[in-house]
């Protein structure tokens, strides 16, 4: 609101790109545990996390127009999902889209977004508690109690899940189980 950010949608349409971005961020969450159950270290995870969010926030329609990009980047940016997000909630606050255009992806932003958010989903979500699971198998009869880090990724849903799955949560203070 200090910039001149204003609603200009009824609130069922507000509380739709909020939910919106929160689903997006639940998806998020779940490909950082499948990243980070594949990787030997944290370091790792945060430089491949951002090897990959990086470039696709700035190949999207989130900061420039999609039409100032290289000819051979604009398809890219168009299908992104980021820029699908990005045109949703525009589109959902009642703030113009400035770098709109006339193809699909930008027509139908809130059904795209909402194709990219669940399929992400339908493929993270499983993949990463496959491999959960099969790191807990790998240690077979021995001893163990595999450890969710709370600080790494604070989405209790996912919390929850892993615990159901055996798993025990670290957490490095008490706000982080607020």
């Amino acid at each position: 609101l200090v910039v001149g950010w204003r609603v200009h949608t009824s609130v069922g349409e507000f509380l739709l790109a909020v939910a919106l971005l929160v689903l997006f961020a639940y998806v998020m969450a779940w490909i950082g545990v499948l990243v980070g159950l594949l990787v030997p270290s944290v370091e790792v995870a945060q430089q491949l996390g951002f090897l990959i969010v990086f470039p696709a926030t700035f190949l999207s329609n989130a900061f420039v127009p999609t039409e100032t990009l290289p000819r051979v980047l604009q398809p890219i940016a168009e299908w992104n999902p980021f820029s699908a997000l990005t045109s949703a909630t525009r589109d959902l606050f009642g703030n113009p889209n400035p770098f709109g255009t006339a193809a699909f992806p930008s027509e139908h932003a809130l059904l795209l977004s909402l194709l990219w958010t669940f399929g992400l989903l339908a493929v993270f979500a499983p993949f990463a508690v496959a491999r959960y699971r099969a790191i807990d198998a790998a240690f077979g009869d021995y001893p163990h109690r595999l450890h969710y880090a709370l600080k790494a990724n604070s989405a209790f849903a996912i919390a929850r899940l892993l615990r159901e799955l055996g798993s025990a949560v670290d957490a490095n203070s008490i706000w982080e189980l607020e």
